[in-house]
């Protein structure tokens, strides 16, 4: 059993932590590649303990509350789509477009309110509307390689670009999240591609398959991640603000 927190700066939704960064806890204490399920907001500044369960699944629990479940599994999630650093960089928005329609303009991962450094800014635009094809490039900061819960926090809101209504109205949170890690991600000024895709739309989930390339087209990471869709009455919660 290991005892852990997620600090405030890795939040999601305004009061609870960031969906990724919460699953990458979970599942790098999975050996291989890892599903994890968000069974409830995961807290911030709130100390919780990992247990670890029979065939090597893992428990998040925060008093009598389970928060996350993880388990071994297979992404198989195909080949990712062609797509070069400058057609990705001419699709991203920018920070004033976003503040716009942002349901959580403070997420870690892809708020616009969140400078550089402080969160991750990663804003997917779309590349090939036809194919519903999203992409973001990703230089991480550091050196050496990019921790393996950072990379499932990348992965994480660029995994959702398919699925968002761009009007932020009905907005979507993370609720199964599988990642394989297949290679180290070096930082220290490398620029990566992350490009997601839909693979199916059931009532209010929405699973889309998501990748992480380097600059030589190698496929560093690939995932596969459930959205749900929130009801009006969840969605102002969530955003904190009453809408």
């Amino acid at each position: 059993m290991t005892t852990l927190s997620i600090a405030a700066r890795f939040n999601g939704p305004p009061a609870s932590a960031h969906g990724g960064y919460t699953a990458g806890l979970v599942g790098t204490a999975i050996d291989g590649p890892a599903e994890v399920t968000l069974l409830a907001p995961p807290p911030l500044e709130t100390a919780m303990e990992l247990v670890a369960g029979d065939g090597g699944t893992v428990v998040l629990r925060a008093g009598e509350r389970d928060v996350a479940s993880g388990r071994p599994t297979t992404v198989d999630v195909g080949a990712p789509p062609a797509a070069a650093v400058a057609e990705i960089r001419a699709a991203m928005p920018s920070r004033e477009v976003l503040r716009t329609s942002h349901p959580f303009p403070t997420c870690f991962g892809c708020g616009p309110d969140r400078d550089d450094g402080d969160g991750l800014c990663l804003f997917a635009g779309e590349i090939d509307p036809a194919a519903r094809v999203w992409g973001v490039t990703w230089t991480p900061d550091g050196d050496g390689a990019v921790d393996p819960v950072l990379v499932w926090a990348a992965l994480d809101c660029p995994s959702s670009a398919p699925a968002q209504d761009p009007t932020g109205e009905r907005p979507i949170v993370l609720g199964r999240f599988a990642v394989d890690l297949l290679a180290e991600v070096p930082a220290g000024g490398a620029e990566h591609r992350i490009l997601s895709a839909p693979l199916r739309h059931e009532g209010r989930k929405r699973t889309n398959a998501v990748w992480l390339l380097d600059a030589g087209d190698a496929v560093l990471a690939a995932g596969r991640a459930t959205w749900i869709e929130l009801k009006p009455d969840d969605a102002a919660a969530r955003r904190g603000d009453g809408r």
